[in-house]
């Protein structure tokens, strides 16, 4: 293996969108967003005993401008926790809890206003 081909395997590693492994974070796990998201994602991933790589851990999405638009949390491929949606000023504008992928919080979200 000569050193372009591993600057190569760096580069790519480093451009795929998820912190820690070459798969992008929307392979290995759900990060659909009503309404949709179109921009840069980061996630933190684990590889299972039978190679596949999940999601797991924090998970963020950028919005063209650069303003965050998403943040939550993957346990094992899943949703968990709050999962907050920030409108295109970067203000926090909707909270969503989670467990085990399903959103435990009925129809109504809570809204938060901006600062």
């Amino acid at each position: 293996m000569g050193p372009r081909f591993l600057f190569l395997i760096i580069l790519v590693g480093f451009t795929s969108g998820c912190s820690t492994t070459l798969k992008p974070c929307s392979k290995a796990g759900d990060t659909t967003w009503e309404p949709t998201i179109q921009g840069h994602m980061r996630c933190e991933q684990k590889q299972l005993r039978d190679g596949t790589l999940v999601n797991d851990g924090q998970f963020q999405q950028w919005r063209k401008n650069g303003k965050i638009a998403l943040e939550g949390r993957f346990e094992n491929g899943k949703r968990t926790g709050v999962w907050s949606y920030f409108d295109e000023s970067g203000n926090k504008i909707i909270e969503r809890r989670y467990e085990n992928g399903v959103m435990t919080l009925p129809s109504e979200e809570s809204r938060s206003k901006p600062r």
